[in-house]
């Protein structure tokens, strides 16, 4: 988690958003991964045997974490979370209309 938050000081890390993806997707890897580390050693420490996840708790873990990125996609989709891009050909149109003066009365 060192390693993203050490990325996310970078100007042109914060400006781009495959790099901030990334960033992101790191931070959520070291969490989950810290917290598995302290299920485990809890669970070793307290029962005195050596545990390994059985393949369908790892699959309900990604399904989880795959649940809350089709969420967010949906969320970012339909609701005005993010600024809407203008397409090419309004583009010339608004700096047209933002450079004609307002006429005030």
């Amino acid at each position: 988690m060192v390693v993203p938050t050490l990325l996310l000081y970078q100007r042109k890390v914060r400006m781009s958003p495959g790099a901030l993806y990334a960033c992101v997707v790191m931070i959520l890897f070291g969490f989950i991964a810290n917290r598995l580390n302290v299920a485990v050693t809890g669970m070793e420490a307290g029962s005195g045997t050596h545990y390994v996840p059985r393949w369908t708790e790892v699959a309900v873990t990604l399904s989880i974490v795959g649940a809350g990125f089709a969420i967010f996609r949906v969320v970012a989709e339909y609701f005005p979370i993010f600024e809407a891009h203008q397409s090419n050909e309004e583009a010339p149109r608004m700096a047209e209309m933002e450079a004609a003066p307002v006429a005030a009365e």
